[in-house]
């Protein structure tokens, strides 16, 4: 009987196999396209348990047969992307709990098939918020946020996901459940000492922990935010050992979540907003300092390109604003509290302080003003997705670099002059207070050359960023794109460790292979689509 026959004959969820359904999941917004062997529809934390079983029961006779999770596909990275089994989490793994509080912390359990947009409908009402949301937010999962440990506009604020993971739910490689919750010392020797998976997973993580202690503390990556590699330095803090700190960021290497459980933010009371134009990207590095010493909660982005297709294909949004043709970027700030006067005093502070840097324009805005300027930032990359036809396309593959904000001033006249040498038409938009930049340049990727070129130039813009202490993934993860650049980033000894991480969780390699670790340029390579279409 073949896998898929025996998938079909177990209650492990529904199953597709049909050409339209393997087509849709070999793509994502990223640039590649992998064929799926089936797909399975878990309807229950059990059945994903059993198909895992099933899968490493098979190994054996089929060692190329593995589990990747599939959410909403938004991922830009390839991580949902395979060869054999996706999971597809979206169809009926989408529960979301009732809020409680937990010592006076607001939480909520949901499966990873929940949509962000329908966790906000639950607790807008209350006055509460995740505050990791992306720019995608309406289309994206929580499962998808978790796994990628994504960030947005409010990172800057309050950090990225993994700031508000409190345990995780998961299936093991041998289809037992591990959940998570901060563990003491005198639990944790507990934890080792029991006779299961688990117990060895405890065991085996803290003898990896402890004895590299000082090559993982020094391998944290010096920036706000971070989605690349395994965070293993923050597993032990020096009071609890916490998996779930592990897990997330993990692009499902490690076992398959089936429950999360999440803190919230209140929503802030009062908000004020600063719209702050650019005709040259000069003054930007200062900019962001001076938004930032008024405790700036937002400071977003988006440049001219981004603008003219806002312009051609929502003329509604751009009618009213003051940004132009002209305006190299576009930069919006807001400053947040509940305290009206104090939000309004640090609005003025900045704006003064960024008048002085001679903008081409700076205003104080209201809410509903500043609307227009939100729907062009949010909607930056699905305007490039669906309206760059023709000879390229969009190339998400350089687009989630961050630096230290106070690097700004000489990073980015090199990178600018590195980008300038391959003549090609880029987008920039993000999450600049952070140092975190979207670029999304165009290709023609039906031209060999042009595709040597995406992996060429991926490799210098990391090595630039990582001259200047940064990382090549503030928020996307690593992926198919980024993998083969991990040990780059991290170097060899700390690049084994990680790989040591994934053989103590998942030693068959059943989950997700090829991302975060064992990825390859060749792989990449292979598996661009060569195509232009505007939509993957």
């Amino acid at each position: 009987m073949s896998m898929i026959d025996e998938l079909k004959s177990l209650s492990v969820g529904e199953v597709f196999t049909d050409d339209v359904s393997l087509k849709k999941a070999a793509c994502d917004a990223s640039l590649f396209e992998v064929l799926p062997r089936a797909i399975v529809a878990p309807r229950s934390e059990g059945e994903v348990a059993k198909l895992v079983r099933a899968v490493a029961q098979r190994k054996a006779i089929d060692p190329a047969l593995s589990l990747t999770v599939r959410a909403a596909g938004t991922g830009m990275d390839g991580g949902a992307l395979t060869e054999s089994i996706v999971v597809d989490v979206t169809k009926y793994l989408h529960s979301i709990g009732e809020l409680r509080q937990v010592d006076s912390e607001w939480r909520i359990d949901v499966e990873p098939g929940v949509y962000y947009r329908d966790l906000e409908k639950v607790l807008a009402p209350q006055g509460l918020m995740l505050p990791s949301y992306t720019a995608s937010k309406d289309l994206c999962t929580l499962g998808g946020m978790v796994a990628n440990n994504a960030g947005g506009e409010y990172s800057l604020m309050y950090g990225s996901t993994n700031k508000y993971v409190r345990s995780v739910r998961f299936v093991l490689d041998d289809g037992t459940i591990m959940e998570t919750r901060p563990l003491t010392k005198d639990e944790l020797d507990k934890a080792c000492v029991q006779t299961n998976r688990e117990g060895e997973i405890y065991k085996e993580l803290r003898t990896l922990i402890e004895a590299h202690a000082d090559e993982i503390a020094a391998a944290r990556p010096k920036v706000s935010k971070n989605a690349s590699g395994y965070f293993l330095w923050d597993v032990w803090d020096g009071t609890h050992f916490d998996i779930a700190k592990l897990i997330v960021g993990s692009q499902g290497t490690l076992g398959i979540m089936t429950r999360i459980e999440l803190a919230l933010v209140p929503v802030p009371k009062s908000e004020q907003a600063l719209v702050i134009t650019l005709n040259t990207l000069d003054a930007l590095p200062e900019l962001v300092l001076a938004l930032r010493s008024e405790n700036a909660s937002r400071i977003e982005a988006f440049d001219e390109n981004t603008y003219a297709l806002a312009a051609e294909h929502m003329p509604e949004a751009t009618s009213g604003i003051i940004t132009t043709a002209e305006t190299s970027l576009t930069v919006i700030a807001t400053f947040s509290g509940d305290d009206i006067a104090s939000v309004a005093a640090r609005c003025t502070r900045a704006h003064d302080a960024v008048t002085k840097l001679a903008p081409t324009t700076c205003s104080i805005v209201s809410e509903e003003e500043c609307g227009d300027y939100w729907h062009i930032r949010h909607a930056s990359f699905s305007l490039l997705r669906e309206h760059a036809h023709g000879e390229h396309r969009v190339a998400p593959f350089i687009d989630d670099i961050i630096v230290p904000p106070e690097k700004l001033r000489e990073f980015l006249p090199e990178l600018r002059a590195l980008l300038a040498e391959y003549f090609l038409t880029y987008t920039i938009a993000g999450h600049v207070g952070d140092g975190n930049f979207h670029l999304i340049p165009l290709v023609d990727m039906r031209d060999e050359k042009e595709r040597h070129r995406v992996l060429e130039l991926a490799d210098r813009v990391f090595s630039l960023v990582f001259a200047y202490g940064g990382s090549m993934a503030g928020e996307h993860n690593d992926g198919i794109i980024r993998t083969p650049f991990v040990e780059r980033m991290f170097g060899h000894a700390m690049n084994e460790i990680f790989n040591q991480t994934k053989t103590i969780f998942d030693p068959q390699n059943i989950f997700n292979p090829g991302k975060k670790v064992h990825g390859s340029l060749a792989y990449a390579l292979e598996h661009f689509a060569h195509k232009n279409d505007g939509v993957m």
